[in-house]
């Protein structure tokens, strides 16, 4: 089974890939950020509960595990439909990550 930490933190996504994914970033994600949980090794995001918002968190979890393997990620759907939660975690090194190069998701 291999860690969080045997895993480099370091994307994978050529430039023209990172530009598209940041833009996808700032206008798919981050008007829906209805609030942000720093963690000791990541941070947690809370979305609205819409089937909209969902397929886009989704789509960027699929991305995100082609690019950026060492992230740990979850979606979690609370009872009562009330939130999406995306969780981003990681060993050494990755929330420093998020912090750089996911910026746009803690303004």
């Amino acid at each position: 089974m291999t860690t969080a930490n045997e895993i480099p933190v370091a994307c994978q996504l050529t430039d023209a890939e990172l530009a598209a994914r940041r833009q996808r970033i700032v206008t798919g994600l981050v008007p829906h950020i209805q609030e942000r949980r720093e963690l000791a090794d990541g941070y947690r995001f809370r979305f609205p509960a819409t089937d909209a918002v969902a397929h886009e968190l989704l789509a960027f979890v699929l991305l995100e595990r082609q690019c950026c393997p060492f992230f740990e990620m979850e979606l979690s759907f609370p009872v009562g439909k009330s939130a999406i939660w995306l969780g981003l975690r990681g060993g050494e090194g990755a929330k420093q990550f998020i912090e750089t190069e996911l910026a746009p998701i803690l303004t």
